[in-house]
């Protein structure tokens, strides 16, 4: 596997004779600056106030530089037609809500486990055109290393979002930013323009698990993790909440943000609001 190239993975239909690919794009390595800025502090400050900035948002803090080596990461979050190709069901149809169930939108009311587990099975079913390479969740520094695409903005298009630029909640705001459209539903994957390393659908649209176990802030990270953002950070409790990111399409801007975290219990589905994207990691030539 070039690490300069994407990577196609090929899947066979469940319900066509067709296949549906899955798209890796090489993500380069680099070091960068992981976590809340200075000028979000400000933002987010006047808008909530000292206690609930506390409360919510120093979970962000405090910035680290992180050195990620490359790897390769899905272009879209993975849809119901690749989720139904690989592990022969979409959990979108569990749902009374019609509108949410189609081939192209990103899979939703997954679990963590469930993730994991559509990971395992592509890479077993890939296992030629991986070439020794592992289909795994992102950790935390990898998502957030490749949502910002270089940029130490609030968001990859700058500090402030809209509606033709992201599936989130159009009636909040952020950082003074006018209204926009609140959909009401997910969209379609690569709706929206692209970030700097092409991909698409970072910010909004549908929560994106980590393999990641929860922790309030990043205050004890390993220095390891700082050194390889590849590793993940977990703890001896199985149970403990994994993190999520990007926000999605029923939350407002400001949960959409790059630096922006959550958690969730993995056995938890959380309706129509958590999807996933994978990254592809393993031997790469020179």
């Amino acid at each position: 596997m070039d690490p300069s190239q994407p990577v196609i993975l090929s899947l066979k239909s469940a319900t066509r004779d067709q296949r549906v690919p899955l798209e890796l794009l090489s993500i380069p390595g680099g070091t960068f600056w992981m976590g809340q800025t200075e000028a979000e502090t400000q933002q987010l400050k006047q808008k909530f106030g000292e206690e609930e900035y506390q409360t919510y948002f120093t979970r962000e803090l405090p910035r680290h530089r992180v050195t990620v080596p490359p790897f390769w990461m899905g272009r879209y979050p993975v849809t119901q037609g690749q989720y139904e190709a690989v592990m022969g069901s979409n959990p979108a149809t569990r749902y009374n809500a019609d509108q949410f169930v189609a081939a192209h939108k990103p899979v939703v009311g997954v679990t963590w486990y469930e993730a994991v587990a559509f990971c395992q099975k592509l890479t077993a079913l890939c296992r030629g055109e991986l070439k020794g390479g592992e289909i795994l969740l992102p950790t935390e520094a990898q998502w957030e290393y490749a949502c910002r695409a270089g940029t130490e903005t609030a968001f990859h298009f700058g500090d402030r979002l809209n509606s033709d630029q992201a599936n989130f909640n159009g009636t909040y705001t952020y950082n003074g930013f006018k209204t926009g459209e609140f959909r009401q539903v997910t969209t379609p994957v690569g709706s929206f323009p692209a970030n700097g390393w092409g991909l698409q659908d970072m910010h909004g649209n549908v929560w994106e698990w980590c393999l990641d176990h929860w922790h309030d802030s990043y205050n004890d990270k390993p220095e390891a993790l700082k050194q390889n953002g590849c590793i993940s950070w977990v703890t001896y409790r199985e149970q403990a909440s994994r993190l999520l990111r990007g926000g999605s399409w029923d939350y407002n801007p400001g949960n959409c943000r790059s630096a922006f975290r959550s958690y969730y219990d993995p056995g938890v589905r959380f309706n129509l609001n958590n999807g996933f994207r994978v990254v592809c990691c393993g031997p790469r030539t020179p």
